[in-house]
C-alpha cells in the first residue's frame, strides 16, 4: 500500500514530468511556429500594401480610360 510520502513523491515526479513536457512542447513546436507565423504575417502585410498601391494605380488608369471614352462618345 502507498503511503502519503509515496503519493507526494509520485505527485512530484508527475508534476516535474508534465512541466518538462510542456516546456519541451513550447520550445520545440510552439515557439518556432509562432516566430515563423510572425515573419509570414509581416510578408503578407507588405504584399498587401503593394497590392493596394497597384489597385490604386489601376483605378487611376481606368478613370483616365473612362474619361477619354466619354470624350469620344
Amino acid at each position: 500500500m502507498l503511503t502519503r510520502s509515496d503519493l507526494k513523491q509520485i505527485e512530484g515526479i508527475v508534476s516535474k514530468s508534465i512541466k518538462a513536457a510542456f516546456a519541451d512542447f513550447y520550445e520545440s513546436i510552439f515557439e518556432p511556429n509562432a516566430e515563423r507565423n510572425e515573419r509570414e504575417h509581416a510578408e503578407i502585410r507588405k504584399d498587401l500594401v503593394e497590392i493596394k498601391e497597384h489597385i490604386k494605380d489601376h483605378s487611376k488608369r481606368l478613370e483616365k480610360v473612362e474619361a477619354l471614352t466619354a470624350l469620344k462618345n
